[in-house]
């Protein structure tokens, strides 16, 4: 049961309930002042007595004062008044299911409440409802500073027999624990409970019972309430988890502390939600780092004292503590708030976290105990089924059909390795971008954009991002090495149906990912290569800045170099280690500290790449340099030789633009007679292109030959005439 149900006259059918419960009390009271004598500790009247109307003061007997006839009759008209209570409750129940919500009666079943603890409740409640009230407990305390009722009060008008008294008082020191929430002022819960101190509720408890406000204004800054809800279309949800966590949850001991863990978007959130609407119960979610933060300001008893409360009053919410941060603070919060909420809780919730080896190093020194529930990546299949879900969802907002949308779940959920929440993320960010100016772009595009959007990493501290423009009608190589690239892509491509789907990932344990070698000369294609890589499966390339990564500091570049691979993971970009001699060349011999370092260094990267599972591309122009251990690690090597006369010819006929103007260019020639990589001609056909330019005409003869010349006087080259042939005198007055 929740404490937002209601209809439109709960107002009124609440005053008139209550206007029915506080008459009962004021007969109570009335009946135990009729027969009360009041007594001071030395046995004389008390001062305030003659202010009450009593009547005839009663023969004592004993302490109590009463005859066995009066004690008798007045236990038939106490027992007829808490019958008048019963019936009252009964016809409240009656209405719930009708649709009224009566807050008091909420709160007896949510705590459990006997007889005399709900007695304990009500009047309180008329303390806070009137000061009429006040004045009548404050007359019978013999304070006139005691407006609310005290446990010893309440407890002489429930019986008059001693013996049942101390039994009553017994019986509310044990039994506070279960209700002190309830109470303010000094009824706090790590204090004994005293007979004379006044019972005032919550400031919190009061709206409350009147059913105003629906939450803790205290709490708003970082608490959310959410009331899951089962929708007709709902995500899949791992089963296991679920069966998993609603074990742990019944068995959790005192000082363990369950973890639910998994990257951003992994739906740590959701499987909550789904074991809340299978338990009926909502949820409670406190901003770890918020909470932290207001802990500085106020006291944390206080804080998980109204925590508690809040979680119990809307529908006994799991309180769940997120995206917990491994900090110093965040631990200090931890021991204080895990303490304090033992003493309301067996089981509070789940702190959830991007992980916690850090964490879990903490507290092995301390007698607490973690068990955890990872929430690990989805499997291709789980993610197709996620991207259909959101896919169909806005299939008419994104103007996809049905062969499009088989076309999606053939390619998106391959390749990104996306939590539930950034496909949820990537779709939705699609649908805005369509919905704002027309863009000249397909959906398709745009979603694929979207899909790199929510990859959060930073990648370009250390790398730097390279365009894709090119494919694999750019690219001029030998047939085997396009052949060799081709199975590369494929590769990656298929890689969760071989892995996932056909098991493989059973077999192997290590060296799943993609890793290449690219060796040859400068300036024959190997960083194209890796961009039509990129480009053909739609991956972002980062060019890893070597610089930025060695360091002369022991340890340093490996740092590094792990953060490098771990942001390479999370952005799923190919990752292009150009000059990787550098790094991951031969191993020397051990002569002295600096070789011992450098060695452990070349295991400490072998194991990275073999640890690594998404694509990872090393170049390098002189392959002798790399070690044998890593080769054999690789699964593709791949040479990007000198280009022979026929490729040469191939890239002059494709190196100019369709749109720009040339005239009678020999590519026949320039081919044959000019032994150049492809870099080195494209340097040289942009050249020709801006020699050209003043003049607004076609690019000609004199223009290539002019670039030439500048393009070998940059590596020292002079060119002589008969480098030229019959095209001599084109160039001779070329400076």
């Amino acid at each position: 049961m929740t404490i937002r149900m209601k209809i439109a006259d709960n107002d009124l059918f609440l005053e008139i309930t209550y206007d029915r419960i506080f008459q009962v009390l004021k007969d109570m009271l009335q009946l135990y002042s009729d027969h009360a004598v009041v007594l001071a500790e030395n046995g004389s009247i008390s001062r305030i007595r003659d202010k009450i109307n009593y009547r005839e003061e009663l023969n004592r007997i004993g302490e109590c004062g009463f005859t066995k006839e009066t004690m008798l009759q007045y236990q038939q008209q106490m027992t007829f008044l808490l019958s008048r209570l019963e019936q009252i409750e009964e016809e409240g129940i009656g209405q719930i299911e009708n649709g009224h919500m009566i807050p008091v009666y909420y709160l007896f079943r949510l705590f459990g409440l006997d007889t005399f603890e709900k007695l304990l409740v009500l009047f309180s409640f008329a303390a806070s409802y009137s000061s009429d009230f006040k004045r009548i407990f404050a007359l019978l305390s013999d304070d006139y500073d005691m407006e609310y009722p005290t446990p010893e009060l309440v407890i002489r008008i429930f019986t008059l027999n001693p013996v049942e008294r101390k039994f009553w008082s017994r019986h509310f020191v044990e039994r506070f624990q279960g209700f002190s929430l309830l109470f303010t002022g000094e009824f706090s819960a790590n204090r004994q409970p005293g007979l004379h101190l006044g019972l005032q509720l919550s400031e919190r408890v009061v709206p409350f019972l009147w059913d105003i406000g629906s939450s803790n204004i205290h709490l708003q800054d970082f608490m959310t309430i959410c009331y899951p809800k089962r929708e007709a279309q709902s995500l899949p949800i791992k089963k296991d988890l679920l069966i998993r966590i609603d074990r742990m949850c019944e068995d959790l001991a005192p000082k363990e502390i369950l973890f639910l863990t998994g990257e951003t978007g992994s739906g740590r959130k959701t499987l909550l939600r789904e074991y809340c609407r299978e338990k009926h119960r909502p949820i409670m979610m406190i901003d770890s780092a918020r909470f932290t933060a207001e802990l500085k300001t106020g006291n944390v008893e206080e804080y998980i004292r109204e925590i508690a409360l809040e979680a119990l009053l809307q529908g006994d919410a799991f309180v769940v503590f997120t995206d917990f941060v491994d900090s110093d603070e965040s631990f200090a919060a931890l021991e204080s708030v895990e303490w304090q909420m033992e003493q309301y809780f067996d089981f509070f919730g789940f702190t959830l976290a991007e992980g916690f080896d850090r964490l879990s190093d903490r507290l092995s020194h301390t007698d607490y105990k973690i068990i955890q529930i990872q929430l690990d990546k989805n499997s291709a299949a789980e993610r197709s089924v996620i991207w259909e879900f959101y896919l169909k969802k806005w299939q008419k907002e994104l103007g996809i059909d049905e062969k499009e949308l088989i076309q999606y779940l053939d390619i998106f959920p391959a390749r990104y390795v996306l939590t539930p929440g950034l496909i949820k993320n990537s779709v939705e960010d699609t649908v805005l971008q369509m919905q704002g100016e027309a863009l000249d772009k397909t959906n398709f595009d745009m979603l694929n954009e979207a899909c790199h959007r929510q990859l959060c990493h930073t990648l370009k501290k250390d790398a730097v991002k390279i365009s894709t423009i090119h494919n694999f009608e750019d690219l001029v190589l030998p047939a085997t090495q396009k052949r060799l690239l081709r199975d590369a892509v494929n590769r990656v491509r298929y890689w969760t149906q071989v892995f996932d789907e056909w098991g493989f990932h059973r077999k192997i344990a290590y060296g799943k990912g993609t890793s290449m070698i690219f060796y040859g000369p400068p300036g024959t294609g190997k960083t194209m290569g890796a961009q039509v890589l990129a480009k053909e499966l739609g991956l972002e390339l980062y060019k890893v800045d070597m610089a930025k990564v060695m360091s002369k500091y022991v340890g340093e570049s490996e740092k590094k170099l792990g953060e490098i691979f771990e942001q390479g993971r999370k952005s799923q970009s190919i990752l292009f280690f150009d000059e990787a001699d550098v790094l991951f060349g031969k191993r020397s011999e051990v002569k002295d500290s600096q070789d011992k370092y450098a060695n452990a260094s070349t295991a400490y990267l072998l194991q990275k790449i073999e640890e690594y599972e998404g694509v990872i591309i090393l170049a390098t122009n002189l392959l002798q340099n790399f070690d044998v251990a890593f080769m054999r690690r690789f699964q593709f090597v791949i040479e990007f030789p000198f280009p022979d006369v026929d490729q040469r010819l191939e890239i002059w006929e494709h190196v100019f633009p369709k749109q720009l103007p040339v005239e009678d260019l020999d590519y026949v020639f320039l081919a044959s007679q000019f032994k150049l990589t492809g870099s080195q001609i494209k340097n040289i056909a942009l050249a020709a292109a801006f020699c050209a330019a003043p003049e607004k005409r076609a690019v000609e003869m004199t223009d290539i030959f002019k670039a030439m010349k500048r393009e070998n006087s940059k590596i020292g080259k002079n060119m002589i005439a008969s480098d030229f042939g019959g095209y001599y005198d084109l160039v001779e007055d070329i400076d």
